[in-house]
């Protein structure tokens, strides 16, 4: 009798757990830039390689583990129209209704005019009839979601105008209108109040180009996406995953500002219907939030809410140089990175320790801040030189120096602030 009632309290709880077990993860990832019936000077050169790698962090554990047979990936020639609809086919027979499905799409998207309708452009389509064999762009969506049975689908859109890709400034753009409107108002539409968690991101917001970055070799969006979710560069509390919340943020503030450095504006959006808790990644290995954050080469000081540089740099560096240094350096996916004040420099000063507080690694003494001053000359104190305050952490103290000058144990720390 106790063998039967183990056996029976056993199929009970199989039964019970079995919806956790049985979802599943799935992937559409789309990237193309041959487009044989565009212009050679209109194709775009990263989406594939976007692509690719979007795919490729998928399987990884902070990805989510997605299955690779999961994972469907079309890029140039096998992303033509009937390819995209027939991987869609495969994914609406296999997917239930408590599987999880991505959809990434990098390529043209190019908006009809006179008939006022915006479509994406599959390998074969032609920039000069885009209702042939186009895909418009609020059929794509609700054609996936008519075809695939999951409660959870979550896109990610770089394709949000189309056309031709002129070279400016180290940057190409993706298109000439700007389907944005188009894509809200059907979302607003189709996906309003179903209890379905079906959220979207875009790269660009209206009246407004989605770029590629010669420098990054990427689309922006797209570079900023993978970095956010790859580096824990999107972690804006430090627990070591990456919510829809975060992300958002994160590629608000650096699409923004990195085309901005361009000379162009681009702000990436995300569907009205939005779930920012919803976790994207999780990166288990990092440190937890009890101690600064390390995620290559930088550290998130929950004290301050600052992000730093793990290690010291440009040792023997004068000012000038320093400064050059983290204005000019990109780590983490951030460009923002900036010389510290003298005041956040001291804050790092464990006195217990006699150093800097753990776990930042700097074998120098000195380190240069932005503070500046003008300082008088030892031997001719009525000349004065530009000057800044340097902070020395085996004696716990600041001090000044020239700004054209530099001690052989002057180190570099650069600064920004988390979440910006």
């Amino acid at each position: 009798m106790r063998i039967l009632w183990h056996l029976i309290s056993f199929l009970i709880l199989l039964v019970l757990t079995q919806p956790m077990f049985s979802a599943e993860r799935y992937a559409l990832v789309i990237g193309i830039t041959g487009y044989p019936k565009f212009d050679e000077e209109d194709r775009l050169r990263f989406a594939d390689d976007d692509a690719r790698e979007f795919a490729a962090f998928l399987e990884t554990a902070e990805g989510g583990s997605f299955p690779p047979s999961n994972i469907r990936l079309l890029v140039n020639g096998r992303a033509d129209r009937d390819g995209i609809y027939r991987e869609m086919n495969w994914l609406g027979d296999r997917v239930a209704s408590d599987d999880l499905v991505y959809v990434f799409f990098a390529g043209h998207g190019m908006e009809d005019r006179r008939a006022n309708r915006a479509y994406f452009m599959p390998f074969d389509a032609s920039s000069l009839e885009p209702e042939a064999r186009g895909i418009r762009a609020d059929r794509f969506i609700e054609d996936l979601k008519d075809k695939i049975s999951a409660r959870k689908m979550i896109f990610f859109i770089d394709a949000c105008h189309a056309g031709a890709s002129v070279s400016v400034k180290g940057l190409t753009r993706r298109g000439y209108g700007n389907i944005t409107p188009s894509l809200k108002s059907w979302w607003d539409e189709r996906l309003k109040n179903t209890g379905e968690l079906n959220m979207g991101f875009f790269s660009a917001a209206a009246n407004q180009r989605s770029w590629e970055d010669e420098d990054l070799g990427h689309g922006l969006f797209a570079w900023y996406l993978l970095q956010g979710l790859k580096t824990l560069g999107a972690d804006r509390n430090g627990d070591c995953r990456i919510t829809a919340g975060e992300l958002r943020r994160y590629l608000l503030d650096n699409v923004e500002l990195r085309a901005r450095k361009k000379g162009r504006r681009q702000s990436p959006f995300v569907s009205p219907a939005f779930e920012p808790d919803f976790v994207l990644a999780y990166h288990p290995g990092c440190t937890e939030p009890s101690s600064p954050l390390g995620s290559s080469g930088i550290l998130v000081d929950p004290q301050t809410g600052l992000m730093w540089t793990r290690a010291g740099k440009r040792r023997g560096a004068n000012w000038y140089s320093a400064n050059e240094y983290c204005e000019n350096l990109t780590l983490g996916g951030y460009f923002d990175w900036r010389l510290p004040p003298i005041e956040e420099l001291e804050k790092l000063y464990d006195p217990k320790k006699r150093g800097i507080r753990d776990p930042f690694q700097m074998t120098g003494l000195w380190v240069w801040s932005s503070t500046t001053l003008e300082m008088r000359e030892f031997f001719t104190p009525s000349n004065r030189r530009p000057g800044a305050w340097h902070f020395n952490f085996e004696l716990g103290q600041r001090n000044t120096y020239f700004l054209d000058h530099a001690l052989h144990s002057h180190q570099t720390l650069c600064v920004r602030r988390s979440g910006e």
